[in-house]
């Protein structure tokens, strides 16, 4: 059963009209930390963090790792000055102890890149996600 996001996955395995849902931990850490959801395994490199108890899929002999990750954007040729603002906006946030508290709260593993680094991930992201896609029959 395709869902259109996390949310929509998450109301049909608490309503019981699924029994498995690939969700990142952000979406359902409250369910689990309530007991009402089991996570069977983390598809992160190693175990997150703020859930030290949930195993990988690698752990259990399932060589299979898919990082959730957002990003911020702009639109092409927006000008170098708010390009260069806002980078430095949101490094600044990402330094702050109340940033910190959140993104522990919620689970998500301190990655920040910027700039042509996140550029460079991003794209090879993309390139591993079509891949895996073809192989699974998604995309010719």
């Amino acid at each position: 059963m395709p869902f259109q996001g996390g949310g929509e996955a998450l109301a049909a395995l608490l309503g019981g009209h699924t029994d498995v849902a690939p969700l990142d931990v952000s979406e359902v850490a409250g369910q689990l930390e309530a007991g009402k959801v089991r996570v069977l395994s983390v598809l992160s490199e190693g175990r997150l963090k703020g859930f030290p108890d949930l195993p990988t899929a690698v752990e259990q002999g399932v060589d299979v790792t898919f990082t959730v990750w957002r990003g911020l954007y702009m639109a092409p040729g927006v000008p170098k000055e708010a390009v260069n603002f806002w980078a430095k906006t949101i490094k600044k946030m990402v330094e702050t102890p109340e940033w910190d508290k959140e993104r522990k709260k919620i689970g998500w593993e301190p990655v920040v890149k910027f700039g042509d680094d996140f550029d460079t991930y991003a794209k090879g992201e993309l390139v591993r996600y079509k891949t895996l896609l073809k192989e699974l029959g998604f995309l010719k």
